[in-house]
């Protein structure tokens, strides 16, 4: 509110901020040889929100714990030239906001790293689930993921282009109430494996692919020819319609 403050208050080029004082300059503002006299009552409504504002400004700077040196390794990736504008920021933020931002940068960065032959893929976490599944999945729990309805689709991106590897699904079918689960195994819309459950214990099933061309992008895609309910098995209330539950997922070279 610039207009409450004499003209003194508004040199931008004192306040190191040359870049903006051509704006300020010209902004259309009848600037004030005294500060404006304001009413009891506007005063103490500013008195009392800039008090409020303050508190909670110090209330964040609390220390919180910190559980591990882990919690500012992030802080390496910032350049040289940055370190002390970056320790007056993070002085500012006070060491649960740091944890924070470094809890942060480091899902970030593990949200856009690219898949690397032999990583492991847990559908556990709601980050992988979040970066590499797409329509078909239901929402993640303690273990893992059920595929919901006809089509469960996965989309990854490869450090590296590739034309041969090995996909190792780590899986329960849904198939314990006398029913089976069938399902096609599509890779970049070529056909590379089909599966027929009888039984819903727990395995780890492999599906070597073998593409025309070298592919760092690889959309896969799970088709249930059977997906059902609990509901319709009469073993619950849940009317998901069921075809797997995915714990894990491995891209390794083929053997």
């Amino acid at each position: 509110m610039p207009e409450f403050f004499s003209l003194e208050h508004h040199n931008a080029r004192h306040d190191r901020l040359d870049e903006f004082a051509a704006l300020f300059e010209s902004l259309p503002i009848h600037w004030n040889a005294a500060p404006l006299v304001l009413d009891r009552q506007i005063r103490d409504l500013l008195e009392r929100e800039v008090s409020r504002f303050h508190e909670r400004i110090v209330a964040s700077r609390h220390l919180r714990p910190v559980t591990s040196a882990d919690d500012f390794a992030w802080l390496h990736s910032v350049p040289r030239l940055f370190w002390r504008p970056t320790a007056l920021l993070l002085s500012a933020f006070g060491r649960g906001r740091i944890h924070a931002a470094g809890v942060a940068i480091r899902d970030y960065r593990r949200f856009f790293a690219p898949i690397e032959l032999g990583d492991v893929i847990y559908f556990s976490d709601r980050l992988s689930v979040s970066k590499v599944m797409r329509e078909g999945w239901s929402e993640p729990e303690q273990t893992g993921v059920w595929s919901e309805n006809e089509c469960s689709a996965i989309a990854l991106q490869l450090a590296n282009s590739l034309s041969g590897f090995r996909m190792a699904f780590d899986l329960r079918p849904f198939a314990d109430h006398g029913n089976s689960q069938a399902a096609t195994v599509t890779v970049n819309d070529r056909e590379f494996g089909h599966w027929l459950f009888e039984t819903g214990e727990r395995r780890l099933v492999a599906v070597d692919v073998n593409l025309p061309a070298p592919a760092d992008r690889i959309s896969i895609q799970i088709r249930h020819r059977h997906p059902i309910s609990p509901h319709e098995l009469g073993a619950g209330d849940d009317k998901r319609k069921l075809g797997i539950f995915l714990h894990s997922l491995q891209i390794a070279a083929q053997p």
